[in-house]
């Protein structure tokens, strides 16, 4: 339903209410009428409205608190796609692909808010033949971006650690041809086969532990091979979780960037 109909919708409730007090009043008799009665009616109407308020404040606050916390991330992913645009160009020509590649992405990806679209698409766009056979595999420079930050743990990409457990014909991603393009039915191996980007979205997961320094006493030993305990003072985060989303998608920004950069040395277009 649209805000409008949901307002009509309540307006006419209030509306019949209304009608029918007016006419049930007339039809009480005298000592439901009374004084006393219509003190308690007051008492009771003044607790509905007070937890209406109460509750639509906290509807009204929830509301900005998302719109704030959105604001806040797009403001964050508009500044890292700036300083990473102008860390590009300093490449000169040779990074105006992967420039055009950053930039396009953004675009897309604000479209697709907007369309508020239900498919499935990469943040970063199609990112087809980049990467490795051997030593420089795509995922491989993914996962060590991604170990190469603070408090990371595990790194797995598509099925990741789950294939373990399949045969090769649950793993396989069999290829068809979709609206003219090359495409898998599946995406298990995560966008990555052979160490080369296969166009279909990139998807890996990182594992963060949590912060070693708590606010529990702790048994440690100095450099003098004693044993002491340790009680760590001052402020530190509880979960890295908030800083660890913008710096995994920074981190990744690049890598893909480095890789762009490689395949457009190797196979300039023309």
């Amino acid at each position: 339903m649209t805000p409008i109909t949901l307002s009509l919708i309540a307006f006419g409730c209030v509306a019949v209410g209304v009608l029918l007090g007016a006419r049930g009043h007339s039809l009480l008799s005298e000592k439901y009428r009374n004084a006393d009665t219509k003190e308690v009616v007051g008492l009771g109407t003044g607790l509905v409205g007070t937890t209406v308020a109460l509750v639509l404040g906290l509807l009204i606050g929830s509301a900005k608190n998302f719109y704030d916390t959105q604001n806040s991330e797009m403001t964050e992913i508009a500044a890292t796609a700036i300083l990473l645009d102008r860390i590009l160009a300093h490449y000169g020509p040779e990074a105006k692909d992967a420039r055009d590649l950053l930039r396009g992405s953004i675009v897309s990806e604000v479209d697709r808010s907007h369309r508020k679209s239900n498919r499935d698409e990469p943040f970063f766009g199609t990112f087809f033949a980049s990467g490795e056979p051997v030593f420089d595999k795509l995922e491989a420079d993914l996962a060590k971006a991604m170990l190469s930050l603070p408090a990371t743990k595990a790194f797995e990409v598509g099925a990741g650690f789950a294939a373990a457990t399949m045969k090769g014909s649950e793993h396989n991603d069999p290829f068809e041809i979709r609206e003219g393009q090359v495409r898998t039915k599946t995406n298990r191996s995560g966008g990555v086969q052979g160490g080369i980007s296969n166009g279909e979205t990139i998807v890996f997961r990182v594992a963060f532990k949590p912060p070693a320094t708590i606010g529990r006493e702790q048994q440690t030993v100095t450099a003098a091979k004693e044993t002491v305990s340790l009680t760590a003072r001052g402020r530190h985060d509880p979960c890295v979780l908030p800083r660890a989303v913008p710096i995994v998608e920074a981190m990744t920004a690049l890598v893909l960037c480095d890789h762009a950069l490689r395949q457009k040395a190797i196979a300039p277009s023309p």
